[in-house]
């Protein structure tokens, strides 16, 4: 039961923290900043978050400025939805999409190897 309050807990922050930062925060208009995956900790101390965006180029500038706002964020997560506390955000880059890329050349690169098969 309890890591299906915490999956709802993950949500809850995620949709909240997704809609304040659209209304927040303005990234470069050539950017895609997303919100992948969130996981609290079961104390509800630390809130992880992962962040995709494209173009990679701009990834640490984009976690650099959510880090920066993230007090702020937090403020409005403690007014948006009621938990005994709020949780420290912590923002890092999600790196499964460039993972599955590379895994994807790697696999074409295998391909070609063997003939084409």
């Amino acid at each position: 039961m309890a890591g299906h309050r915490m999956e709802q807990v993950d949500s809850l922050i995620h949709r909240h923290l997704s809609s304040s930062i659209a209304r927040d925060i303005e990234f470069s208009r050539d950017a895609l900043v997303t919100l992948t995956r969130v996981k609290t900790s079961a104390d509800i101390s630390v809130c992880k978050v992962w962040v995709s965006v494209i173009p990679v180029s701009y990834t640490q500038t984009a976690i650099d400025l959510l880090t920066r706002k993230a007090r702020v964020l937090e403020h409005h997560l403690s007014h948006d939805i009621q938990l005994k506390k709020i949780p420290h955000v912590i923002f890092v880059e999600d790196v499964t999409g460039e993972q599955a890329l590379e895994m994807e050349e790697l696999l074409d690169t295998l391909k070609g190897a063997r003939g084409g098969d």
